[in-house]
């Protein structure tokens, strides 16, 4: 419920109003996913918006996705995004 609600406050967002997706933005879409451990519309809705939008992952996005992935315990994606961070 509150993800379909989320995703489509986004929607609304940028196709009524004009408005860019900024960095905040695309972290409060990767907590609510997040915290939901909705990996896969995660990964095929809301990280893309990153590249799109020319918009680099910052400490708290990074934080997000870590702690998604060890409540999953996917430790590959864990050593993964950790790789990223250092780059």
């Amino acid at each position: 419920m509150y993800l379909t609600d989320g995703w489509e406050l986004y929607e609304q967002m940028v196709n009524e109003t004009d408005c860019e997706p900024n960095i905040q933005i695309l972290n409060s879409l990767v907590l609510l996913f997040s915290n939901a451990l909705n990996v896969e519309d995660l990964e095929r809705k809301v990280l893309p918006l990153y590249t799109q939008n020319n918009i680099k992952y910052d400490v708290y996005t990074f934080q997000h996705l870590t702690k998604m992935y060890l409540n999953r315990r996917e430790l590959d994606q864990v050593v993964e995004l950790y790789n990223k961070c250092k780059e």
